[in-house]
């Protein structure tokens, strides 16, 4: 299950440069906070997917598992 997830993850990763053309820039002030700048509102919520997983990627990954019902193979019986 897991190799099949990393193989569509780079696969998806592959494929997402080709298919979005257009530019997305994305500047941080000092204090860290993400300002996104897109010339269509679907370049600026992937500018917020990628900023969020910049920030958050553990997060991200737990709520992937955790929704899969994964979570006891990682983080022990606790989760079960």
């Amino acid at each position: 299950m897991r190799q099949g997830f990393l193989i569509l993850l780079a696969i998806w990763m592959l494929f997402a440069g080709v298919c979005f053309a257009e530019k997305v820039t994305i500047y941080r002030d000092e204090w860290g906070v993400p300002h996104i700048y897109a010339q269509t509102e679907e370049g600026v919520a992937y500018g917020l997917g990628w900023a969020q997983a910049e920030d958050r990627l553990e997060q991200l990954l737990k709520n992937y598992r955790l929704a899969a019902g994964t979570m006891a193979e990682v983080f022990g019986e606790q989760w079960i």
